[in-house]
């Protein structure tokens, strides 16, 4: 599916959730569009700039991602059924490590990635709960094809953050959560070792060979 499925879902992540500073009485759709609409601000006409110095984009990720990804919930959610046996610490270390390496695919996938449009979508789904919503949105790369992207918000403390997006079908939280258990199969459970030689770009080309048709949401 060519690169624009490999980082589609990173990079929607980004830019959907980049805007840091949302007024509490925003509905997750309008967050959305002002996200876009900002990282598109800051980045447009730069791409010579962040090719010369990848980390002056790192940076910009980092300063209006970090506030509204909730990364610690995220990469429980990653650790699935082994959370529970993790230490404090290696939760909190792998919460880390998860944050830190995504941000580094972010940043690549966004210096390497070529589309022609993102739109969020008029026709939202309808919130089954009241502190969760799934926001749709649909990127249309320079091959004319159409991408479909969704991603869920989870409210608290009056805050939307994002904790998980799915692309073309592809569920990323899961196949991040796959990779996690399978890596835990392969090393007998060390959660050291697991969290040492985690690398997310695994996950995603295991999205970009997939023709999303039997993604699930979550």
């Amino acid at each position: 599916m060519k690169a624009i499925v490999k980082y589609c879902a990173l990079l929607t992540m980004g830019m959907a959730i980049a805007f840091a500073s949302v007024a509490r009485a925003e509905q997750p759709a309008d967050i959305v569009t002002r996200s876009i609409n900002q990282l598109q601000q800051e980045t447009h006409g730069r791409s010579a700039e962040f090719q010369q110095n990848p980390n002056e984009l790192r940076t910009l990720l980092e300063r209006q991602l970090l506030p509204i990804a909730d990364f610690p919930y995220i990469a429980a959610m990653v650790m699935g059924r082994y959370y529970q046996a993790a230490s404090a610490e290696q939760r909190q270390r792998f919460a880390s490590t998860f944050q830190e390496s995504t941000l580094d695919t972010l940043t690549h996938g966004l210096l390497t990635f070529d589309y022609e449009e993102l739109e969020v979508s008029s026709a939202q789904q309808a919130q089954r709960y009241d502190d969760q919503a799934n926001v749709s949105l649909e990127v249309r790369g320079t091959d004319g094809k159409r991408y479909p992207v969704s991603f869920t918000m989870r409210e608290r403390n009056g805050d939307w953050k994002v904790i998980n997006v799915i692309v073309n079908g592809i569920n990323l939280g899961l196949t991040f959560r796959n990779q996690f258990d399978q890596a835990m199969r392969e090393h007998n459970r060390d959660f050291d070792a697991v969290i040492q030689a985690w690398d997310p770009s695994a996950a995603v080309e295991e999205i970009q060979s997939s023709d999303g048709s039997d993604g699930a949401n979550g």
